[in-house]
């Protein structure tokens, strides 16, 4: 079971897949559900409310829960953040800032960290979105160019839902150039990053995606890269994973001075078995 934006919609707006549960929206519902999921995160990881109003998305946040909130016409997503989930994405972060500082680089002058605001989709106004971690150039009204996604691998075709909503909310000078999400598998002890931008492709009517066909620029897969635990050492593949510096800034950088970000094989080692450790993954 999906959920399709309308029509003069679909070409840009990924279908949302429903689970089989879906729970009616009210406040009360929410509270009870999220407590609920807070017990047992590892089986609840996403929650699903029908009937939603965007009127509604202030009384929401307002109850400070540990979730990222997605809006859609007539439905709330909820993805339950732990201590897992924000070390994930948040020490992938704070290696970017490192990386930005040692050029140079300065917060609020040079860069924004814009965190985890509401942004809505430039197709529909009740399409919002909050990243986990997010990033891009100091401007006026910015926007973030980079965004960092986690959660578990269980729910990947999700976040791969979100990759693709976060490169077509925007149109440029304000459009999204990357999107890194970050997973990890319980069941083998694996984790696992991806890399997607735009990339002009030839694309063809799905059940999930029926614009006409015809070339266009689609989130893409370019790198992706996993850590197996269950090694020791732990075995990488796919290293290293490249985040370009234009993906960050929006501008070429500086030669001599300013470079794409790099995560080694021996980086991405120490930072799975580290957050592994100090979670009892």
């Amino acid at each position: 079971m999906s959920f399709s934006p309308s029509p003069d919609q679909q070409e840009l707006i990924p279908a949302v897949e429903l689970p089989a549960t879906l729970l009616p929206f009210s406040l009360a519902n929410v509270k009870q559900a999220v407590a609920d999921a807070s017990l047992a995160v590892d089986d609840t990881d996403w929650l699903f409310f029908t009937n939603f109003d965007i009127s509604c998305l202030n009384a929401v946040e307002s109850l400070n829960l540990p979730v990222r909130i997605h809006a859609e016409p007539g439905l709330l997503i909820l993805k339950m953040i732990t201590k897992v989930h924000e070390a994930m994405h948040g020490t992938i972060m704070a290696y970017i800032l490192g990386n930005l500082w040692s050029m140079g680089l300065l917060p609020a002058i040079h860069f924004t960290v814009f965190g985890s605001a509401d942004y809505p989709h430039r197709l529909n106004q009740q399409s919002t979105k909050q990243a986990d971690s997010s990033i891009g150039p100091a401007v006026n009204n910015g926007w973030p160019a980079m965004i960092v996604e986690a959660g578990w691998s269980e729910g990947l075709g999700h976040l791969h839902r979100d990759a693709s909503w976060w490169l077509t909310s925007e149109v440029p000078p304000n459009d999204p150039k990357v999107v890194i999400l970050v997973t990890f598998l319980r069941r083998s002890r694996t984790f696992k990053l991806e890399r997607y931008e735009l990339r002009t492709a030839t694309t063809v009517p799905t059940r999930t995606a029926p614009a006409p066909a015809g070339r266009r620029d689609v989130p893409t897969l370019i790198e992706a890269v996993t850590i197996n635990l269950r090694t020791t050492p732990p075995t990488v593949t796919g290293a290293p994973l490249t985040i370009p510096f234009n993906g960050i800034m929006r501008r070429a950088p500086t030669p001599g001075q300013e470079h794409n970000i790099t995560l080694d094989a021996a980086y991405l080692a120490d930072w799975a078995l580290s957050i592994a450790t100090q979670n009892n993954l």
